[in-house]
């Protein structure tokens, strides 16, 4: 409550308890946090199963098949990431998101259909889209500079450092089925660009049913 904006504040209190998710305890939590639980409620709204993900599925297909399972990012790198931006991100995310919920659900649900379907131009054109955060502007400082330095390290400098990973692999001669999200596959200075910029050959394969 003394750090989210008033009416962002209260919006969220608001949203939770419809959710059925508020409890006090939350009054303690940082908003990356609250921002998050904003995001996976909407996400599990899609009706979208997050536990048959091609993540789980493979973590689970090793652990039956005994296989060594290797880290891309540890989760103490993605927690410190996430909370190395500025608070006043997160209250204009927690704000946005819960305004634009419907937009989002669709969203989602149009971005895993295009992933489904292999659709690499229409994935990047997703991926990519830039909303319109001009009415927001007024209210948050250097709001487009916050965002644009979020998108750079939560995709982008994310690719440089997975790249280092998988040749890392590659060079101690490990045979790796390296899982990722889509973002990190398509597009500029993507996996696939560096990769092939460090001399190796990528060939992408299409799932068919």
């Amino acid at each position: 409550k003394d750090i989210l904006k008033e009416e962002t504040y209260n919006l969220l209190v608001e949203y939770l308890n419809d959710n059925l998710y508020y409890n006090k305890m939350f009054e303690y939590y940082r908003p990356v946090f609250l921002e998050s639980l904003v995001s996976n409620t909407q996400v599990e709204k899609t009706k979208l199963d997050s536990s048959k993900g091609i993540d789980m599925y493979f973590l689970s297909d090793a652990k039956k098949n005994n296989k060594e399972v290797l880290e891309v990012e540890s989760v103490n790198f993605q927690y410190k990431l996430l909370a190395s931006f500025p608070d006043e991100l997160y209250d204009f995310m927690i704000y946005y998101e819960i305004t634009n919920e419907d937009k989002n659900i669709d969203d989602t649900k149009k971005l895993y259909k295009t992933w489904l379907k292999g659709d690499e131009e229409a994935l990047i054109e997703l991926l990519n889209t830039e909303e319109d955060i001009s009415e927001y502007e007024d209210d948050y400082e250097n709001l487009e500079e916050m965002l644009n330095d979020y998108d750079k390290k939560l995709v982008y400098d994310r690719n440089i450092g997975m790249a280092d990973v998988a040749e890392e692999y590659f060079n101690d001669d490990k045979d790796v089925f390296f899982v990722v999200g889509a973002a990190h596959i398509v597009g500029d200075d993507a996996l696939v660009d560096l990769l092939t910029e460090r001399g190796y050959t990528v060939n992408r394969v299409n799932y068919e049913k």
